[in-house]
């Protein structure tokens, strides 16, 4: 707004520092007739009218400025009109753009506290996915053996591995809760109970009570 405020300043301070700029073709007209009338009606003397004439002519000269002028300012006051008009229209946003960073700021913390417990995620992913890493890892292994026909090579893995496993199902009962919990989806789609033999059409699937069960484990 300051620099349109300042043109039209300096606009009107050029129509009234001297050099008679009128601020309008009309008011340029104005005078002119109003000059002419004197000539045409009263009683001067020479010297009056020739110095009225010189005047008039001077007037005349100014005539293209005063149009660019007056064009000028239509212009500025135009853009200044165009200008208060957007203000308005952005005060009446002011209260929707609040709410949208109030939004906005609700968001980010939602996504700040998800990058904060992503690692923590990960992290969990990989522990559960470790088991899977070895099996694959002792399955390829197993597979370059039989590839290459090391039989004595075959044999030293499957003992090693086989007494980890006792080991571990001997010594630590995690172990034995993690591989029922994971075997019951394999019994409950052959129609299995938990020691191989088919089970009966009206049993209730077998991870339901499995999950019954940890449910009354925990309230104990």
């Amino acid at each position: 707004m300051e620099p349109l405020q300042q043109a039209l300043g300096k606009l009107r301070n050029n129509n009234n520092g001297g050099g008679g700029i009128c601020s309008s073709e009309e008011e340029l007209n104005d005078i002119i007739y109003s000059l002419q009338y004197r000539i045409q009606h009263e009683s001067i003397p020479l010297s009056e009218e020739k110095q009225i004439l010189r005047e008039i002519k001077q007037r005349e000269g100014t005539r293209d400025k005063v149009i660019a002028n007056a064009a000028m300012r239509a212009k500025i006051q135009e853009s200044l009109g165009l200008k208060e008009d957007i203000q308005d229209q952005v005060k009446l946003m002011g209260n929707d753009l609040e709410c949208y960073l109030e939004e906005l700021n609700t968001v980010t913390q939602k996504r700040n506290k998800a990058y904060e417990t992503m690692p923590q995620l990960w992290k969990q992913r990989d522990e559960a996915n470790v088991h899977f890493y070895q099996s694959r890892s002792l399955l390829n292994k197993a597979k370059e053996l039989a590839a290459k026909k090391d039989i004595k090579g075959l044999e030293e893995l499957s003992t090693v591995e086989v007494e980890k496993f006792m080991d571990l199902w001997s010594n630590k009962k995690a172990v034995r809760d993690d591989y029922e919990k994971r075997i019951l989806s394999s019994l409950d789609q052959t129609q299995l109970s938990r020691d191989g033999r088919i089970r009966n059409p009206d049993a209730k699937p077998l991870v339901v009570l499995y999950k019954k069960n940890q449910c009354l484990l925990h309230l104990k």
